[in-house]
């Protein structure tokens, strides 16, 4: 992988934290399926400061709307500062299922290697949306204007 800006991590959870730190106040964070050895990741649960929540979510909403990879990310707030992202295709799925963890397994089923592709596709991201912020001029979102 090549090397980046804001994150020395390798994996694509890693490389999100890092970039949610970089440029906002973040709060817990948690993120799965593991992949063991492989690099996969299929949904990202997180929350950031109360004041960079808007923000945040006008800034990345629009990249996230991008295909990097074959895949869609989908970012829903579940509370004013609290998101959930996660790929279309499976967001899509558990809303028809109205279960997340057999839509995943579904999925995974379909396609074995859905879950390394996301991962790939959200360091993508990650690096469009640490581009767009750096352009910006801002060095964390609640710097004032």
């Amino acid at each position: 992988m090549e090397s980046l800006t804001f994150s020395t991590k390798s994996r694509a959870a890693g490389v999100f934290m890092d970039l949610l730190k970089n440029i906002s106040l973040r709060g817990w964070f948690s993120a799965g399926p593991s992949g063991g050895e492989k690099d996969s990741l299929l949904f990202v649960s997180f929350h950031i400061h109360p004041d960079d929540a808007d923000n945040f979510h006008g800034m990345i909403e629009p990249i996230l709307s991008c295909e990097f990879f074959g895949v869609r990310w989908e970012m829903k707030r579940t509370q004013h500062n609290r998101f959930f992202l996660c790929p279309l295709r499976l967001s899509k799925r558990a809303d028809e299922l109205g279960n997340f963890n057999a839509a995943m397994d579904e999925v995974l089923q379909q396609d074995p290697e859905f879950g390394e592709i996301a991962a790939r596709s959200l360091i993508e991201a990650s690096k469009a949306i640490f581009e767009r912020f750096v352009a910006s001029g801002k060095k964390k979102f609640t710097e004032s204007e």
